[in-house]
């Protein structure tokens, strides 16, 4: 399930990207000075302490920030809306999952080449976010927000007609050009949150909503896929109709959404150094996921051009990357364990369904009744997320999500086939279901305290980045290793379970690693 980073908001004029963590991370404040570390957003009146929610003050701010909604209908109505974009950016990810073995007979594929349907979406979402949340603060928010709609309208419909073009090579880069979609949209959902609603409950609740959709959206997009491919038995008008519902989702963007929230604060845009950024990540992601063949020659040209985008970023007065923040204690520790958790998640997402289907025989429909307690528990983690991190370092919760990680995926590799669903494949959806939303709502924290104020939307970006980013990645390595041990196709089940070992091994890296950092993890936030 992939995810967006809410680390500051709109009102400071830096749009960020909202991953499905509910954290709205300012509030925190006051809540955290016991243990020595705050989030340090300016609130909206420097000369002024942060009012209570219910004070005076904040109720007249409220009433002035807020006199673009029509009553409160609108205000429901808006904030159903802008969620919206986080539950379709996690269905068009699970309805591909459940129905990539019929996509694979379309195109007559073998298996072993179905998680490029997954991995190339995840991978565009996550090198295109760290850009399209700048683009929001240039062009306006509201009007990024509509383009990213209707940018993947016509992707899904292009999508389902290359069913009858049978080419499993133009699917995956239609794929792959979908994934632009929800990164424009998750980053600019988030600045409409934060622009629309003063620090207090209604902006607390809206990100709590918004982050608690996404697992929901993932179980979603399974049933979505399962109707038109197990049901209607045409597994193309899943896309078709979601390019109905995106092109009807713009149009409710256009009527809801008031003119005055589509804020811009012009100036320049790295478009060098945004070009060769995202070329570098490709690269290095086509370079694993062909496996030995490329890996020299696709390897090496990408980590130059991230080496080069390095460089440009240094000499850029406006970088989209500021790399000042790889200095600081913590960053590279939180962001390689964060890495490594969200690598070993991707594993579950993908593998787990194809070996309900494949090896335990039960159906789409099953499959999504069985994997329910993933959108309810993940919904829970959000809410625990939110009730902890105020009152415990933030290291901890970190480390407990590495460790659900973890654990999950050792249970995945010890699952016997001949089983039912109880004794093992219920806990671990309720186990699996933890770690990401804890992930990130305490990476995002942790973060937030290393770096200064006008690098916290460029912190935010960046770990949404490497969230989705890792999730086609793992995908890579992942069906890298499943094809090497799993005798050319004779044993489906040892190629899943290495790859769940190797999941399980890069989560076990970030809790080492995450171990091994606790004490930087703590320091106070920089200015």
């Amino acid at each position: 399930m992939s995810r967006t980073s809410t680390l500051t908001h709109a009102s400071q004029g830096i749009s960020q990207p909202a991953l499905p963590s509910p954290v709205q991370l300012e509030p925190l404040r006051d809540e955290r000075k016991h243990n020595g570390s705050f989030l340090d957003t300016p609130p909206l009146d420097e000369a002024d302490p942060i009012p209570s929610d219910t004070s005076p003050e904040t109720v007249s701010r409220e009433d002035s920030i807020e006199s673009h909604f029509r009553g409160t209908w609108h205000e429901i109505t808006f904030i159903l809306v802008v969620i919206m974009a986080q539950l379709f950016s996690q269905m068009n990810l699970g309805n591909t999952i459940i129905q990539a073995a019929s996509i694979a007979d379309t195109f007559r594929i073998g298996e072993v080449q179905e998680s490029w349907f997954v991995a190339s979406y995840s991978t565009t979402v996550g090198a295109f976010v760290l850009v399209t949340g700048r683009l929001g603060d240039i062009y306006g928010i509201k009007t990024l927000w509509m383009i990213g709609w209707t940018w993947l309208a016509v992707f899904s419909l292009l999508c389902g007609f290359c069913g009858y073009v049978q080419s499993a090579v133009l699917f995956d880069v239609f794929r792959a050009l979908m994934g632009i979609g929800p990164a424009t949209l998750m980053p600019n959902a988030s600045a409409l949150l934060g622009t629309a609603f003063p620090p207090g409950f209604k902006k607390n609740l809206a990100f709590a909503i918004f982050g608690a959709v996404a697992p929901g959206g993932y179980v979603l997009g399974l049933t979505w896929g399962a109707i038109f491919t197990q049901i209607a038995e045409d597994w193309r008008w899943t896309y078709w109709s979601m390019t109905f519902l995106c092109l009807t989702m713009t149009f409710a963007a256009w009527l809801v959404i008031p003119s005055e929230l589509n804020v811009s604060h012009g100036g320049s845009f790295d478009w060098l150094g945004s070009l060769v950024g995202i070329s570098g990540l490709v690269l290095i992601f086509f370079a694993f996921k062909y496996g030995a063949v490329y890996i020299p020659t696709l390897l090496v040209v990408g980590l130059l051009l991230i080496v080069l985008f390095v460089l440009i970023e240094n000499r850029t007065e406006d970088p989209v990357m500021p790399m000042s923040m790889f200095t600081k204690p913590a960053f590279a520790a939180v962001i390689v364990s964060l890495a490594c958790g969200w690598m070993s998640f991707g594993m579950f997402q993908y593998y787990e369904p194809q070996f309900l289907m494949r090896l335990r025989g039960i159906s789409m429909m099953e499959l999504c009744l069985q994997l329910i307690p993933c959108a309810a528990c993940g919904a829970f983690a959000a809410a625990t997320a939110v009730y902890l991190l105020p009152r415990v370092p933030a290291w901890t919760v970190f480390l407990a999500s590495m460790c659900f990680f973890c654990i999950s995926q050792i249970l995945l590799a010890l699952t016997p086939v001949n089983q039912s669903y109880w004794p093992m494949t219920f806990p671990l959806t309720v186990l699996v279901s933890i770690g990401p939303d804890l992930s990130f709502a305490s990476a995002s924290l942790i973060v937030s305290d290393q770096v200064s104020r006008k690098q916290q939307g460029a912190a935010g970006s960046f770990i949404n980045t490497v969230v989705n980013y890792s999730i086609g990645l793992g995908l890579a390595f992942g069906g890298n290793i499943e094809v090497s041990t799993n005798d050319h196709g004779r044993d489906t089940l040892k190629g899943y379970r290495s790859a769940w070992w190797l999941g399980a091994g890069f989560a076990g890296l970030g809790v080492v690693l995450t171990i091994l950092s606790r004490k930087k993890m703590q320091r106070h936030k920089q200015e």
